[in-house]
This record gives structure tokens, sequence and C-alpha cells, in this order.
């Protein structure tokens, strides 16, 4: 479901079923107050969406994402997806099924972790990548996606291809051969 023109103070409960968020124009990412959370290999980035309204007792969106956002000493302090184009006001909600399902988790923790620079997250706070265009963003995953299938249907029918030959040609003997051998266990 795509929700368009949501206020960033607006509660995120009424949109728990979004897959697009489109904000509204004075909705940016406060990079200032975003926060990194080491977990294994990666880093997990989170930053509030906010407008010019007064800080809100609760937030209720974080832009998110993995291995975009430098600690206090290093680099920039969120720097992921479209954050750096002012065009950008929409976000892809980052599901609570799939394969990045765990992620959600730890996009959690990081908010909790920036209560010392912004408001906490609300109960039922919603994670987005920060995009300028969705639709086209949707297109790039599903691209991906049709492109994985296509690489790997061609992997398993090379693969299909060597073992249907070396099991014709060679794999265990011949077929008359195999033909002999059980014919002759049935006159034994």
């Amino acid at each position: 479901t795509t929700y368009s023109k949501v206020a960033p103070t607006q509660s995120a409960a009424i949109h728990l079923d979004a897959g697009v968020v489109e904000f509204t124009p004075q909705a940016r990412v406060d990079g200032a107050s975003a926060v990194g959370l080491d977990v294994g290999k990666d880093r997990i980035c989170v930053a509030p969406i906010v407008d010019s309204s007064e800080k809100p007792a609760t937030v209720e969106y974080w832009a998110a994402g993995i291995n975009c956002c430098g600690d206090e000493e290093h680099s920039r302090a969120f720097s992921c997806d479209d954050v750096d184009d002012p065009q950008a006001h929409a976000g892809l909600v980052w599901l609570s099924y799939g394969p990045q399902k765990h992620l959600l988790s730890d996009f959690r923790k990081a908010a909790n972790m920036a209560q010392n620079k912004t408001s906490p997250p609300s109960q039922g706070a919603i994670f987005v990548r920060w995009v300028v265009d969705p639709s086209q963003a949707q297109y790039r995953y599903w691209r991906a996606g049709a492109s994985f299938m296509v690489a790997e249907s061609i992997v398993y029918l090379v693969f299909s291809a060597i073992v249907g030959a070396w099991l014709h040609f060679g794999g265990g003997g011949s077929r008359p051969q195999m033909l002999a051998a059980n014919a002759a266990q049935k006159w034994v």
C-alpha cells in the first residue's frame, strides 16, 4: 500500500501495512541525529525523519540502511540511499517478512540508542529506505530479482545438461550392459 502526503509527526500505527510512504515536502532526514550500531560485520544506520515542527514526543518514521553511516569521529553521520538529494521525500518500507526481516529489530535497537540526540522511537515506528522515486526503486528491486532468477535458471540448465550427458554417456556403464546384467540376475 502507498500512502501519500504523510507528515513525519503523523502516527505510524495507521500506516503499518505500508509498502511506500510518500512524505510531505517539508519532511527531511535529520542526519545530525543519526546513530550507527555495529552488528557482526555490518553497521546498522538510522536517522529520524522530521519536519519543521517542534520536537515530537516520539519519532514515528526513521530512514534506515546498512553500512551507510560513520561513527562519531569518521565520515558523515548518515549517507544512506538518496539522503543527499533534496527532492527525496519518500521511503520504501523495510518489511517484517522476507530475507531481511531480522534487520527490523536491529533498526529498533539503533533507534533506541538515538534517544540522547532525538526523541525515542514510537512503539510502531516505521523504518524506510529514503528515496527520490519509489517506483524506480521498486523497479530496480524487481529487475535484480528477475536477473537473479534468469541467471540461476541458466546455471541449473547447464548443470542438468552435464549430469544428463554423464549419466547417458558414461556414468555407471552403458544401457545395454545394465540390461544384460539385470537379465543375468533374473536367471540366477
